[in-house]
């Protein structure tokens, strides 16, 4: 039941005034190319990629509970 709130935090809840979520923070950066042992290359000519510094964790743990709380009731 959890294993999609990261995800779900990152793409869902957006602000009706910005396409990006509103609740979390991330910096741009080439994809690095991945090399046959299994090592990262940098590749500064390779499509651009998010990388996410900081989920809001408060958000998505509040809303577990929340869900706990109402399946306890039933």
């Amino acid at each position: 039941m959890l294993g999609d709130s990261p995800l779900v935090l990152l793409t869902a809840l957006q602000s009706s005034f910005e396409r990006d979520p509103s609740s979390s923070a991330y910096v741009t950066m080439p994809t690095p190319r991945l090399l046959g042992n299994g090592l990262y290359q940098v590749n500064p000519e390779a499509r651009p990629m998010r990388v996410y510094t900081r989920v809001d964790n408060r958000l998505m743990l509040e809303d577990f509970f929340a869900k706990l709380e109402l399946f306890a009731r039933k």
